[in-house]
């Protein structure tokens, strides 16, 4: 009886494991295991009872737990694994219309330019690379006339897209059998190119530290486990790197052989202590961002790439207002500053820099793209214009800097 009771168990056990990795939850996973590892060792117990006694007890609790919780198992987790395949987005990639790789960044365009810095030891060259591969000359002549004498992998992404999903009866005055070629040539290229940045050649792959705090990006950075020096909390770098001249905080790092910052935005939002200890770290690390011997490759919060590109310009609490707009602060005077508060006063900031005229090709622009469209499509009042800059100027997740 110990022995079926025991075999019930083990079998209930994988049985229970394979339904939940089929849902692709992880944290469900984590739950089912939890509890029936409890379960289990409540049933090894009623089991283990039928020793020196006739009954059988145990094996009939044991079947009576198996039908019940199994019962429950096959009416919620199994139709939730099967709603959670059929609705989990990436329809293109379910059906054959893109491979892993495109499915990857046609969600998450963002993803390319921060994965080519950290895993090519040149992207530009790569870029080219690319480029001269490419063997359709209307194609050719099309992408070099975007990209630019000096072509970067986040532009020619970016074409390549374009190219892709061009309709071929979209275009008047071209033959659409072109259009075709042109499609499909762009995306051969566009394959070639998410291959070349997610699996890179040893004589091409970026072996350079990378400091991180957080982010999830792991899964797609080459040799993750031998670059990085991991400080999700901030810790270490609030105790051994961090100075108070940005600097010296700098010169630490190339003694550490660091050569990139990666940085989820959001790592200060978990802080639930009183004494606010990871948010002042965190603070100190974005106080760093400012020296001169960093360069901001890619971020895709507007806030933090103007807090860094005009810092120099700014009082510290101004900086701190507009590069720290994911999370609370705790001012020394006392009191809390929301994130939708620092928020709204970067949104002013982008504001009164657009009407002032100062955006242009050579000073702020990062902001180009929000200037010309609001010059197009002119907002009735200001609280229309900050609604607008609202919609594009989102807080973001992601940093990556350089150490020059």
């Amino acid at each position: 009886m110990l022995f079926l009771g025991n075999l019930a168990f083990l079998g209930f056990y994988g049985f229970v494991f394979i339904i939940a990795a089929y849902g692709i939850v992880w944290y469900g996973i984590a739950v089912y295991v939890s509890m029936f590892l409890a379960m289990g060792f409540a049933l090894e117990k009623a089991v283990s009872e039928e020793r020196g006694s006739e009954g059988n007890t145990g094996f009939v609790t044991a079947l009576l737990v198996f039908g019940i919780v199994g019962t429950y198992l096959l009416q919620s987790a199994v139709p939730h694994g099967w709603n959670n395949l059929k609705n989990g987005g990436f329809v293109e990639f379910k059906a054959g219309k893109l491979t892993q790789e495109e499915a990857i960044f046609a969600s998450h365009p963002d993803y390319l330019p921060i994965l080519a810095s950290l895993n090519l030891k040149n992207p530009e060259e790569t870029a080219k690379k690319i480029i001269d591969s490419v063997t359709d000359v209307p194609s050719k002549n099309i992408i070099n006339e975007n990209v630019g004498n000096t072509p970067s992998v986040e532009k020619l992404q970016q074409i390549l897209d374009q190219m892709v999903s061009t309709d071929p009866e979209s275009v008047s005055g071209v033959p659409p059998e072109k259009i075709r070629t042109m499609n499909s040539t762009a995306a051969a290229a566009r394959k070639k190119l998410y291959d070349e940045v997610l699996y890179p050649s040893k004589e091409n792959r970026n072996q350079a530290t990378i400091y991180r705090i957080g982010t999830f990006l792991t899964y797609f950075i080459s040799e993750n486990r031998k670059r990085y020096l991991e400080d999700s909390l901030v810790q270490s770098f609030g105790e051994y790197v961090y100075d108070e001249n940005s600097d010296v905080t700098v010169e630490r790092l190339k003694k550490l052989g660091v050569k990139y910052f990666l940085i989820d935005l959001n790592a200060a939002t978990i802080d639930r202590d009183p004494r606010h200890d990871l948010t002042a770290r965190f603070e100190n690390l974005l106080r760093t961002f400012r020296s001169d011997q960093l360069r901001l490759i890619k971020t895709d919060s507007l806030c933090l790439k103007a807090a860094v590109e005009t810092s120099k310009d700014q009082k510290e609490l101004e900086y701190l207002t507009l590069a720290g707009v994911n999370y609370e602060s705790y001012p020394a005077s006392g009191g809390v500053t929301s994130r939708l508060q620092k928020q709204a006063a970067c949104h002013k900031y982008f504001a009164d820099l657009i009407n002032s005229g100062h955006v242009s090709q050579t000073e702020n622009a990062f902001l180009l793209p929000l200037s010309r469209y609001l010059q197009t499509n002119k907002p009735k009042n200001e609280a229309e214009m900050l609604k607008i800059i609202k919609g594009v100027a989102n807080h973001g997740w992601v940093a990556l800097f350089e150490v020059k």
